[in-house]
């Protein structure tokens, strides 16, 4: 959280502390006849406990949590430094500002006073809200490593994402090459079909979801650049049924399966590449199948698989099942998710 947003919520929080106990003696109490000596008052008394409530947060918790390697009797002694600041701003506060200035004095109808009851008396009364500062920085703490785990999680995720673009790029330019050879009067619309990819590549990467309705569009419009590549003739059969509008998938997710089918795939087989895609609002099941050519070794089961599992397992842990069948003829996936 930044430093600003922190300060802001410190400041609310006092202002109404002040308020809360600025009404609960102005209603209560006869030592407050007016709201500027109840205010006067409860501003003062106010003081004290941030001094024990960020003396607990600085002296304290600093302490434990910094890797200093000073011997533990000085934590011992921030303690007591926390705690004589806390009888020190007590005594600044009654005897110093209010009994001279206004002359409220707290001590009026105590005949037991002595120095020894006061000393103790501060630190009862406060002790308390020391502990509370303390607590306060355990709690920012855990926030701070939630929030650099997340950040983490972010990075780790687009570096993933990241991989899938230059090896979807090198496999469209292998495809743009051949097609140039062989039908370069289909050029224009490859480069159409492929800068619409490239669109989506970009700012699809930018989002944590996308709407699953855009990642099929892209599916298939990868699909139609590839039929092109391959003039056309590559078996290819597709099912995309369920509802799309209202769901959202973690983007490039399924795209390398695709790849993979066709980079990979014996194309001109019968049932060559099967891609079967069904969701509802709840679940999503995804195959890609593929022929093989007798001894060709899918690659998908190196460093693409291990990078789809570890992006499965950041993006939906324990809400997905990866099943990869590979055999010496056929290349099976299926993937299951729950939203």
């Amino acid at each position: 959280m930044k430093r600003h947003y922190v300060l802001l919520i410190h400041v609310l929080f006092w202002c109404l502390f002040l308020l809360s106990d600025a009404l609960q003696h102005y209603q209560y109490s006869r030592y407050h006849p007016t709201i500027g000596r109840t205010l006067l008052i409860t501003t003062t008394y106010m003081w004290i406990t941030m001094t024990a409530f960020y003396g607990g947060y600085t002296l304290i918790y600093h302490f434990i949590v910094r890797p200093w390697p000073w011997p533990g009797w000085l934590g011992i002694i921030n303690v007591l430094t926390t705690l004589l600041l806390i009888v020190a701003a007590r005594y600044v506060v009654e005897f110093v500002l209010l009994k001279p200035l206004i002359g409220y004095d707290n001590y009026s109808v105590n005949k037991a006073f002595t120095w020894s009851w006061f000393v103790k008396n501060a630190v009862l009364y406060y002790w308390n809200w020391a502990l509370y500062g303390l607590l306060y920085g355990f709690v920012e703490h855990y926030v701070q490593q939630q929030q650099r785990a997340r950040e983490q999680l972010r990075s780790e995720v687009s570096l993933l994402r990241a991989q899938v673009n230059p090896h979807f790029l090198f496999n469209v330019l292998n495809d743009f090459y051949a097609l140039s050879l062989t039908k370069p009067d289909q050029m224009p619309d490859a480069l159409l079909k492929l800068a619409d990819l490239l669109r989506y590549m970009l700012y699809s990467s930018q989002s944590a979801a996308v709407p699953l309705s855009d990642e099929i569009a892209y599916v298939k419009s990868y699909i139609d650049l590839e039929q092109l590549g391959q003039n056309g003739r590559a078996n290819v059969q597709t099912s995309f049924t369920g509802s799309f509008s209202e769901q959202r998938i973690a983007p490039m997710l399924l795209i390398p399966f695709v790849e993979n089918a066709f980079k990979h795939g014996a194309l001109f087989q019968q049932q060559a590449i099967v891609i079967q895609l069904m969701a509802d609002e709840k679940q999503l099941m995804f195959q890609c199948r593929n022929a093989k050519q007798a001894g060709e070794k899918d690659k998908t089961g190196g460093i693409g698989l291990a990078n789809l599992r570890r992006r499965l397992d950041l993006e939906y842990p324990n809400r997905y099942t990866l099943r990869i069948a590979d055999t010496d003829t056929r290349f099976d996936v299926n993937l299951h998710l729950t939203f």
